[in-house]
């Protein structure tokens, strides 16, 4: 409801009071206070719903170190050391295990090199008197044998265009022009062919071209070949020289051939990369609890920091640190005899609730034990307890699964910051209520004053009038 602000300016003629100000200092008297405590609800819901915000970034960086233990295959880290990498480089997977193999390379892979015994003195200039003609690729022999044909238009037969043609085609062979480099030379372009990796590949050309040399040669060393090598004893073939299949989870890229003795190659667990792991997942989770006594402490005095204290007095960060630590500082379902927990491996804790790593103890835990280690932190088994058939995880499983949950859309942090989202609204729609009263009060208020102001109008006019009379009267008698 509006208030007619003719009616307040005219307001105060008759008493000389401020009547304006006067209804609007009322007004805010009975107002403001209830204004300012909605106000502060607002503050304080908007400032949980960063705070929330805040938690879920923080558990996303504790998550995020967690689910690189969660798995066998996070511990599965290999690395190779080949003790001549003249001959090959040695890669590995996460499927390698730790052993040591002999590698001798007999021969290398080799793809089939062709060069057409015509020469050309220009790219550009027709063959076979510019007539088409048909070429054919025969890759492999035997049953494998495949055949493409290419036909080359008329008008379009020089060797520019040939080169293009096969390449364009599906056969699998590359072509290009080699400039010998002799200028003048009636024979300066040659074409060459190259086929693909192993002997299975080897290829042949024809043609039914009746006025042009279009045969090719296969100089000395430029043959098909498949790569042959000796691994643990066992002599291969492979018609590539990345050989990933005889041993596995170890690659070999052959580079050379070796004579005398078999180089040795030596596949190692990566215990580097799992110290790394728990060193990270030490450092993250101090970091969380840091974070956390932030957000529920006291408030900053810089205005601009709006983390610091947005959950002071909110039970939701206390309830997930306890759920966490219930977990992290207790023994895995999967223990072994030396293993049982975070404890065995180096890890403990002060009274403020941080973590210090002993890497000695750490280092210990992996050379001596490190499969307990992994089936303490990773693995996943079942086991029948009391005639049920129950799962058994490991402590980095629990804890993944347990952030999952916290943090899923139905969890804890996101179900508190929408009921925050919903007090703040309703706390808008009290303001908005709120507003409109005041409307209406300060219209009341006005209303009031007005017929005040109207009847000390009237009293006035009324006294000016009698003293006027009296002074008539007055000045009568004078006379």
């Amino acid at each position: 409801m509006a208030v007619d602000t003719n009616l307040i300016t005219a307001l105060g003629a008759g008493s000389g009071v401020d009547i304006k100000s006067l209804a609007k200092g009322l007004t805010d008297a009975e107002i403001q206070p209830r204004k300012n405590a909605i106000q502060a609800k607002i503050d304080k819901s908007e400032a949980k719903i960063s705070g929330y915000s805040a938690m879920m970034a923080v558990l996303d960086g504790f998550k995020e170190k967690v689910d690189a233990i969660d798995s066998t295959t996070d511990f599965a880290s290999t690395s190779a050391r080949i003790s001549n990498s003249s001959i090959a480089s040695v890669t590995t997977s996460s499927l390698a295990a730790p052993a040591t193999h002999s590698l001798e390379v007999h021969s290398l892979a080799r793809a089939q090199r062709s060069v057409s015994n015509a020469g050309y003195d220009n790219v550009t200039a027709n063959i076979n008197n510019g007539d088409a003609f048909r070429l054919t690729l025969t890759v492999g022999t035997g049953a494998s044998e495949v055949e493409t044909n290419i036909d080359i238009a008329q008008g379009s037969t020089n060797p520019s265009a040939i080169v293009a043609a096969i390449n364009q085609s599906s056969s699998g062979i590359s072509a290009q022009l080699l400039d010998t480099g002799v200028v003048g030379s009636a024979t300066r372009y040659k074409i060459v062919l190259t086929g693909q990796m192993g002997s299975a590949k080897s290829f042949t050309v024809t043609t039914n071209a009746a006025n042009a040399d279009l045969t090719f040669a296969t100089p000395a060393g430029q043959a098909a070949a498949d790569a042959s090598l000796t691994v643990n004893g066992v002599t291969v073939t492979r018609s590539s020289n990345t050989v990933s299949d005889v041993v596995t989870g170890v690659t070999f890229d052959l580079q050379a051939t070796n004579t005398g003795s078999p180089a040795s190659v030596q596949v190692t667990r990566d215990a580097s990369g799992v110290k790394e792991k728990i060193s990270g997942l030490v450092q993250a989770y101090n970091d969380m609890v840091s974070d956390f006594k932030i957000l529920t402490g006291p408030k900053s005095e810089d205005e601009e920091d709006v983390f610091s204290g947005a959950l002071n007095g909110d039970s939701t960060a206390r309830t997930v640190l306890s759920q966490i630590r219930q977990i992290f500082f207790g023994e895995s379902e999967t223990k072994g005899s030396a293993i049982r927990s975070f404890r065995d491996l180096g890890i403990s804790v002060d009274r403020e609730g941080v973590l210090t790593l002993d890497e000695s103890m750490l280092d210990n835990a992996i050379s001596s034990n490190f499969e307990q280690v992994v089936q303490a932190l990773a693995q996943r088994t079942t086991a029948v307890e009391n005639g049920e058939t129950v799962q058994k995880r490991g402590l980095g499983v629990n804890l993944a699964t347990k952030l999952r949950e916290i943090m899923a859309p139905s969890g804890i942090i996101l179900s508190q910051s929408n009921s925050a989202e919903s007090q703040v609204t309703r706390y808008q729609d009290q303001l908005e209520t709120l507003e409109d009263r005041m409307e209406r009060i300060l219209a009341r208020y006005t209303k009031q004053f007005a017929a005040m102001e109207s009847l000390v109008g009237q009293i006035t006019a009324m006294r000016e009038n009698l003293k006027g009379q009296f002074e008539g009267l007055a000045n009568a008698y004078k006379k």
